[in-house]
């Protein structure tokens, strides 16, 4: 496996961004932890007033952290908006399907990214997921010094979806959506989004990968057939 190292990436894509996704849940679902009997507060005593066994609020090198998130290996995305009729985008790898019924998908934003203001203006976004032969994509939404730059949209061919949001030519499939919640988590704000359209560009491509804070590409692989429940994702 090839495995090209870039900087640029890190401008718009970072790794601890994909555990704010989980902090979520503790907002959606009434903090209640996997025993269904509550987790525990900042004080470790849970919601029905017993003493959590675990100690929170252990101190963690960022590093560690880091370092930790970095071995996930993730897709990577470009996240379009309109400011006005003027398309914007960000390179994004903090990207979750939440439900099928009905269909939501959440982002993950630091939420001092330019792209903020004409989001929640505009109230909907496309994610577009990308190939990898487009990671000079990746690289261009991400904040990388080139020309056509992020301001130009990158010179990215794209055509409007059905609701009219921009979406990356040649990408592997484009989501549009419209923003239904937004949860503040740490210093990224998440964006909970209803599915409106799904556009399958080619399904077949291989796609951009991003791991320990490098792409990836797939030379070689195979595929197992995953053992689940009839609604499993392999079904």
């Amino acid at each position: 496996m090839r495995v090209p190292g870039v900087a640029a990436l890190a401008a718009g894509v970072a790794e601890d961004s994909v555990l704010m996704i989980a902090m979520v849940v503790r907002q959606m679902l009434g903090r209640d932890g996997p025993d269904g009997r509550g987790a525990a507060g900042q004080n470790g005593i849970r919601p029905d007033g017993q003493a959590s066994a675990y100690a929170l609020g252990v101190s963690q090198p960022a590093s560690d952290f880091r370092t930790a998130m970095g071995q996930f290996a993730t897709g990577v995305t470009v996240v379009t908006t309109l400011d006005g009729d003027t398309p914007q985008g960000i390179t994004v790898n903090a990207l979750a399907s939440v439900s099928l019924e009905p269909p939501l998908v959440m982002v993950a934003l630091d939420r001092r990214r330019f792209i903020i203001p004409a989001l929640e203006a505009c109230g909907r976004y496309a994610v577009s997921i990308l190939t990898e032969d487009q990671q000079w994509l990746s690289d261009c939404f991400a904040g990388a010094n080139v020309t056509p730059g992020r301001e130009a949209f990158c010179g990215a061919d794209w055509d409007p979806g059905e609701t009219g949001l921009p979406l990356i030519r040649g990408a592997i499939a484009s989501i549009e959506c419209t923003v239904l919640n937004r949860f503040e988590a740490g210093d990224h704000f998440l964006y909970m989004g209803r599915v409106d359209h799904v556009r399958l560009q080619d399904e077949t491509a291989p796609p951009l990968l991003y791991h320990r804070r490098r792409y990836l590409r797939i030379e070689r692989a195979t595929t197992t057939t995953v053992a689940g429940k009839p609604e499993s994702p392999a079904d």
